[in-house]
């Protein structure tokens, strides 16, 4: 029974990168895309799938039965999509029914440590923290989906990184600058600079501090 339960778990936990987006890349981009939105929609980043298109919303995180998302790519509710012959399998309705039912949670966009301040890239803006754990501020990163972050050396400028943009900012007041490029990191865990705490980001994009002994 512990190993069927595993496995439940393993089937149910999409990426919205890994699993999701190549389901739509495959299937709906040519209309979709950010680059696109016909109808308004974009479903190539978080925050598009969020804003739904011109008929409202189409994502009820947790209920893949109330998001119009789902519903249309199944054919449960009209316009059937993707329109033409070029639908989804089953294996791929599952893909976007289990992300949906586990909270269309973006992915995690990332840890970088520099000095005492930490900085967390998750959905569409940065997170700063100190070393103590406590939440200084957040950032509108406008790049999409925060998919790397990085802060310069002094903990001065903190930079995020999305599909297609990137953007560097003063950590302090979260204004937009031009600067020198930053190394961007992804990692879901990072060590302060003494070594002497650990920070981990979870699915739901929250933080959690420890000392490492």
């Amino acid at each position: 029974m512990r190993w069927l339960f595993a496995v439940s778990v393993l089937v149910s936990a999409q990426s919205f990168n890994r699993d999701l987006q190549p389901v739509f890349r495959q299937h709906c981009y040519a209309c979709h895309a950010a680059n696109v939105k016909m109808g308004s929609l974009d479903v190539e980043t978080m925050d598009g799938l969020l804003r739904g298109g011109n008929r409202g919303t189409i994502l009820v995180p947790g209920k893949s039965a109330e998001s119009r998302l789902y519903l249309t790519l199944t054919g449960a509710l009209e316009p059937v999509m993707p329109m033409g012959d070029d639908k989804l399998t089953a294996a791929e309705l599952v893909v976007v029914k289990n992300w949906i039912d586990n909270g269309a949670r973006p992915d995690p966009g990332g840890l970088a440590w520099r000095g005492s301040t930490l900085a967390a890239g998750y959905g569409a803006e940065i997170r700063l923290f100190n070393i103590t754990g406590q939440l200084l501020r957040k950032i509108a990163a406008q790049v999409g989906t925060v998919r790397a972050v990085a802060l310069s050396a002094d903990g001065t400028y903190v930079a995020a990184k999305g599909p297609e943009l990137q953007r560097i900012f003063e950590a302090a007041t979260g204004r937009e600058v031009q600067a020198q490029p930053l190394e961007f990191h992804s990692s879901r865990t990072a060590l302060s600079p003494n070594g002497q705490r650990r920070a981990t980001m979870r699915d739901d994009g929250s933080v959690t501090f420890e000392d490492v002994r």
